[in-house]
């Protein structure tokens, strides 16, 4: 085998190698409805932005993928004080219930459930984005 040839294979396995262990550290992209499949792991999710609310009492705004958060399909997103603020910070994002309203969302975080409500709690702004079009 020639030092080219050789070259071109350790390059080749390097990537492969590279791509396999990226893969594995990305979390799963689910669909809203899958929610519960995945309760206490890392997931990416992608919605449209059905319904949201400012709760002034807990000081979190919610984002729900369904219009009704009690619909069995629905998951929510729970943007908690801090997570208002940093993406206020970061993204001068005022009052994110407003903001992200009708708008397609990508949401990176752990699913919790919540008297069987799968949810995730957005904590900082790096959590939290437009989704790509």
């Amino acid at each position: 085998m020639t030092v080219r040839m050789a070259a071109v294979c350790c390059t080749w396995l390097v990537s492969m190698l590279a791509s396999h262990l990226l893969a594995e550290d990305a979390p799963p992209r689910i669909k809203p409805e899958e929610a519960r499949q995945y309760a206490d792991k890392q997931v990416e999710v992608i919605f449209e932005v059905k319904a949201s609310k400012y709760s002034e009492k807990r000081k979190t705004a919610y984002l729900d993928s369904e219009a009704n958060f009690q619909d069995e399909k629905n998951l929510g997103l729970a943007i908690t004080e801090k997570g208002i603020m940093d993406l206020k910070q970061k993204r001068a994002v005022e009052g994110p219930a407003d903001f992200y309203r009708g708008k397609t969302v990508r949401a990176l975080g752990t699913v919790l459930l919540k008297d069987d409500k799968p949810y995730i709690e957005i904590n900082e702004a790096a959590q939290l984005d437009l989704a790509p079009q």
